[in-house]
């Protein structure tokens, strides 16, 4: 007896939809598995600067991410490296320009303040992975934009490493936000439509 084209696919067709659901179900368990396996060697770390990995950066590109976040209480900016760092990173200082929103803020007489500080990194891995961070603690002022970068080698203050843009204070605290940092340096506006 031949099956007719509109049996076959009533036969075939339950079929397919059954392996396609026991397929994403298979699919959404790994996935799970995966961030829980994360998670947990986040934990694992031992360093306060490992929840990073879970959260979104303020800037990021080919050689650092960039993070704003609250340490062990403390609100700080942080270089973050993927993997070993080159002499020059490891002994090169970090420029950080702050502009100030209000210029009752301003230290100097140009338009921002400057928290330089030399290169402290500490490491940790996870995974297998090592991860090199370099921080320092942010003022208490609202901040408007920031500039970052880093200078050249052993006392060298030619810019070897720069960001590519000022840094605007509604994307970091949008960024915040999302990373459910609370650091008052950055005034979150809320989106209304």
């Amino acid at each position: 007896m031949k099956l007719s084209t509109k049996q076959l696919i009533r036969i075939t067709l339950p079929i397919l939809l059954v392996l396609l659901l026991v397929f994403q179900i298979r699919k959404r368990n790994s996935q799970i598995e995966h961030r829980n396996n994360e998670q947990q060697a986040i934990l694992n770390s031992n360093s306060a600067y490992a929840k990073l990995l879970n959260q979104r950066s303020i800037y990021r590109d080919s050689i650092y991410r960039i993070y704003i976040a609250s340490i062990n209480d403390s609100k700080e900016i942080i270089f973050l490296k993927k993997d070993s760092l080159n002499s020059m990173q490891r002994e090169s200082k970090f420029f950080v320009h702050l502009y100030p929103k209000n210029v009752k803020d301003l230290v100097g007489s140009v338009n921002h303040n400057t928290i330089d500080f030399k290169s402290n990194f500490t490491s940790f891995t996870i995974n297998g992975q090592l991860y090199n961070v370099a921080h320092t603690k942010l003022p208490d002022y609202e901040i408007e934009k920031l500039n970052l970068g880093q200078y050249s080698f052993r006392g060298n203050n030619d810019v070897n490493y720069k960001i590519t843009h000022l840094i605007d204070s509604r994307k970091v605290a949008d960024i915040l936000k999302e990373n459910k940092e609370t650091i008052d340096n950055f005034e979150y506006i809320d989106k209304s439509f």
